[in-house]
């Protein structure tokens, strides 16, 4: 296994997803805020039920000190896709479906010297100290490719969705664009379209924390189940990640493609939340 193989690997793959026709549902997110102004943050990786076995909890250390928390699939790319620095900032990138490049745009990026996606993405998380100043670097550095780079902070009212391509940005934060203003759900889709009628990901999740309402769909197990119903866990998700910047936590799990809401409330809840009052409730 050489580094040039390895370098080959990582880019073939974004060839694909830039040149190729879609391939089925790439992650969703969910932020969700509290009446205190804590954010939870839920990700679903979707790629491909092949992957579950390389599914890793990797803990980045400084010093001594663990300093991020980063759950990864096919991590031969050596990069980031989901994660959490302790009462800093949570982290999750999507997919940003329906724009397509020519070959000649791909080449001209890449020796342009611009990064692939998850290599950039880790330099970012790494270095970044704040969640302003990680916003700050995913709106500013230069992308081979589209994607959404979701973050949340520490305190009220920090969790945004940052749409980007090359020489394209815009950001949407918690609360632009739902009527209640405590959550924000982002799939591979542009908030200021219309959500996709074959893919209609983004509206139920937020038809379900609706639904739920304040009090349980801004937990952590409300969170988790929104992002649970089918078709938002499918054969297509590889895990699927609750954390949050302010309590310093993340808890990842390997989807098994069997998970219900009632199972959710009643077994998972009290892995993912051991003070929660909310009890044994039927959703």
């Amino acid at each position: 296994m050489t580094f040039e193989y390895m370098c080959g690997v990582a880019y073939w793959a974004l060839i694909i997803q830039l040149t190729g026709p879609p391939i089925g549902h790439h992650c969703c997110s969910a932020l969700v805020q509290d009446a205190n102004g804590k954010i939870t943050h839920g990700r679903n990786m979707d790629y491909n039920m092949e992957v579950h076995p390389l599914t890793v909890v990797h803990n980045y250390k400084k010093n001594g000190k663990l300093i991020m928390v980063a759950p990864a699939s096919l991590w031969i790319d050596a990069g980031v896709e989901t994660a959490m620095k302790p009462n800093t900032f949570t982290f999750a990138v999507n997919y940003r479906g329906l724009i397509k490049y020519t070959w000649e745009e791909i080449m001209g990026y890449m020796l342009n010297h611009v990064k692939p996606l998850q290599w950039m993405i880790r330099d970012i998380v790494l270095v970044s100290e704040s969640y302003e100043e990680v916003k700050m670097r995913f709106e500013m550095t230069d992308v081979i490719m589209p994607a959404y780079f979701i973050v949340t902070g520490n305190i009220s009212s920090e969790g945004a969705a940052i749409a980007r391509a090359p020489n394209f940005t815009r950001t949407v934060t918690v609360g632009d664009y739902s009527s209640s203003n405590w959550y924000l759900v982002q799939s591979n889709y542009d908030h200021w379209e219309p959500d996709n009628p074959n893919d209609p990901r983004r509206t139920m999740v937020e038809m379900m924390l609706e639904q739920q309402g304040l009090g349980l769909g801004n937990t952590p197990v409300g969170v988790y189940s929104a992002l649970t119903n089918y078709p938002l866990g499918t054969f297509e998700t590889v895990y699927r990640t609750v954390m949050s910047a302010t309590d310093s936590t993340i808890n990842t799990w390997v989807e098994n493609m069997n998970v219900n809401v009632e199972v959710c409330v009643n077994t998972i809840c009290p892995a993912i939340c051991s003070q929660c009052n909310i009890g044994r409730v039927g959703l």
